[in-house]
C-alpha cells in the first residue's frame, strides 16, 4: 500500500454574535516521492479529537494559488470560551481499492 505524508498547522477563527468557532486545519499532502497530491475533496479526509470523529465543513483545494498539495480543511465548533490545547488527528487517503494510498498526522490548537 502506497503511503501519503501529511503536514498540518491548525487555526481558529470566532465570531462572537453566533458563537461558533471556525477551526482551518491546514494540510500539506505529498506522495512517497515528495511529489504533491492534488484532486483531493473532502471525501478524502477525516478529522478526529480524541476519540470522536469531526464534522468537516468544507475542504478548499489551495492550489489555485500555486501551491499545490495544500487543502483547508474547514470545522465548525462551538468552543465558546474553551481553553487550552486541542489536538486534532487528520486523515488522508487517495485511489481506491489496492491502490489506495493513505497518510496521517496529528496538529494542535492552542486556545487562549
Amino acid at each position: 500500500m502506497a503511503h501519503l505524508t501529511l503536514l498540518a498547522k491548525t487555526s481558529c477563527t470566532s465570531n462572537p454574535s453566533d458563537g461558533i468557532s471556525r477551526i482551518f486545519i491546514f494540510v500539506r499532502v505529498t506522495d512517497e516521492n515528495g511529489d504533491a497530491v492534488t484532486g483531493l475533496a473532502q471525501k478524502n479526509f477525516d478529522v478526529w479529537r480524541g476519540m470522536g470523529a469531526e464534522a468537516i465543513s468544507f475542504v478548499a483545494a489551495q492550489g489555485a494559488t500555486n501551491m499545490p498539495g495544500i487543502y483547508a480543511i474547514a470545522l465548525e465548533k462551538t468552543l465558546g470560551s474553551l481553553k487550552g490545547q486541542f489536538v486534532y488527528t487528520v486523515r488522508a487517503k487517495s485511489g481506491s481499492g489496492k491502490e489506495q494510498a493513505k497518510g496521517w498526522t496529528l496538529t494542535d490548537l492552542v486556545m487562549l
